[in-house]
């Protein structure tokens, strides 16, 4: 079979595993922003590597080329050797799968005729996913580094619970990358590392720091890697104490109850974490099927997440979010719609989405990349402009008033909500959902909403935000004859 009629398979039999899940749309080489699309490329690697060999063996029948049969069987035994699973849940795996990736561009696609080459991009970009470069690696590699100075992990730790082999390259790659953000103590233990696992002929120790030459982009993320763990101490604290996400015991809640909504049958399974600020969490609050669908909805449209000002923007704002975001409006789909009726049930709070003056946005929905976190930060609007430029449907609708953030997404380790001016926070439970408001009852912005997400360090985080405008406030709450004290009740 010639090569073009070989590349037209692969399109036709790549869609087939994973074109019609989610939708076809590319992007740029952002893919360790989210852990669901690394997982999305790694399930793709079996049909991928098939699909290569079978290039090179008739390549190698056509020709009488004997390194495209020497190359075949490299690949057959790569094949061979894959990991029973392919998913990005743990960092470590996440970056030996994108290494792999980036081994077989330039080990065996790159020796096929060009067309196949494009072919096997295109076959990707149906799926919204680029192929991965050195460059989304290296990213991967930095990801981990910030992930071990966020919670204090040794490299022993982290490994242990990882299920890929990563090889003596590898660890010199994180040596490289811990230098290269300015953490010594973390690049001299992955360096004792591969020393202890590998011979000196497969730990390039040669590969350091100094080999290397920084852009003016490498010197600020440095800046900024160490100017967000020394400004946001107390934040990475309560991370630090939320590390077991499936440990409920690790709430500071004030009480647990039954509470009733607005539908008189309804009982909502509640956890008060505090009640000045208000900030409760509520389970079981989707069901499966609609967490699954949500996620499915968003999963075509997600973007590289951006944000808006911060509190003090003397710092750059890369790594402020790092995860990818996609906008729902919930009237595209009945449940979506439910789910917003449901969001008025048990706060009181008008929630559904109008054409004009809305009294929500529409659902942000957010998945974490590797090592993904969202530091601290408050929702309401900084800059009273913002209202001006807003979109057509929330002008006057007033300031974010209230959040309303769905779990959607399984986590084991790391990625909880936390609120380090009250010290309290929610560990990322799947189907549950965190309320609180932005406003103190006197109508200016309350300080203590200050919020974060914790950096994810196993497993995939999706979250669903809605925000609630004054407007709705306005209509279902009346205004006190006089004002209170914040901080009082």
């Amino acid at each position: 079979m010639e090569l073009w009629k070989l590349a037209h398979v692969l399109v036709i039999v790549g869609a087939v595993v994973v074109g019609p899940r989610w939708g076809a749309r590319g992007e740029g080489s952002d893919l360790h922003l989210s852990t669901a699309e690394t997982t999305l490329l790694l399930e793709s690697e079996p049909l991928l590597l098939g699909f290569v060999h079978r290039c090179l063996t008739q390549t190698a029948r056509n020709t009488g080329n004997a390194e495209f049969s020497r190359l075949a069987r490299e690949l057959q035994t790569d094949l061979s050797s894959l990991p029973l699973t392919q998913d990005a849940r743990h960092p470590l795996d996440a970056f030996v799968g994108l290494r792999r990736f980036t081994e077989y561009w330039a080990k065996y696609i790159t020796r096929l005729d060009p067309v196949v080459a494009r072919s096997v991009r295109k076959s990707l970009q149906k799926s919204h996913i680029e192929y991965p470069d050195h460059s989304v690696l290296r990213q991967a590699g930095r990801a981990i580094v910030r992930l071990q100075a966020s919670y204090h992990l040794p490299p022993t730790a982290l490994l242990a619970s990882a299920t890929s082999n990563l090889t003596g390259a590898d660890l010199a790659s994180l040596v490289v990358e811990a230098e290269g953000l300015g953490f010594p103590s973390l690049a001299e233990g992955w360096r004792r590392l591969g020393l202890s696992l590998f011979p000196s002929s497969e730990f390039p120790l040669h590969v350091s720091l100094g080999k290397r030459s920084l852009s003016q982009n490498d010197n600020d993320e440095i800046t900024e890697t160490h100017i967000i763990q020394r400004k946001h101490a107390k934040f990475f604290s309560l991370c630090q104490h939320f590390l077991n996400s499936t440990d409920i015991s690790a709430l500071r809640s004030q009480r647990c109850e039954y509470r009733a909504g607005a539908v008189p049958v309804s009982r909502w399974k509640t956890e008060v974490l505090s009640t000045d600020p208000p900030v409760v969490l509520y389970y079981e609050f989707v069901s499966e099927r609609e967490a699954a669908m949500i996620v499915s909805k968003a999963m075509s449209k997600l973007e590289q997440a951006h944000t808006g000002p911060t509190l003090d923007d003397s710092y750059l704002r890369v790594q402020r979010r790092l995860g990818k975001m996609a906008w729902l409006r919930d009237v595209s789909s009945g449940a979506l719609s439910r789910v917003s009726r449901r969001i008025q049930d048990v706060t009181g709070l008008h929630a559904v989405f109008r054409p004009f003056r809305s009294f929500g946005e529409d659902f942000q929905v957010v998945n974490y990349g590797i090592g993904g976190h969202y530091i601290p930060h408050c929702d309401y609007f900084r800059a009273r402009d913002a209202f001006v430029e807003a979109e057509p449907y929330l002008r006057d609708s007033g300031d974010r008033a209230a959040t309303f953030m769905i779990y959607l997404g399984d986590v084991s380790q790391g990625g909880a909500t936390v609120f380090p001016d009250l010290g309290i926070g929610a560990p990322p439970v799947k189907r549950a959902a965190l309320f609180w408001y932005n406003f103190s009852p006197d109508g200016l912005p309350d300080r203590r909403s200050l919020h974060g997400g914790c950096p994810v360090l196993i497993g995939q985080k999706w979250v669903a935000n809605k925000w609630i405008h004054e407007i709705s406030t306005a209509m279902t709450h009346s205004c006190r004859t006089t004002p209170r004290t914040r901080g009082n009740t």
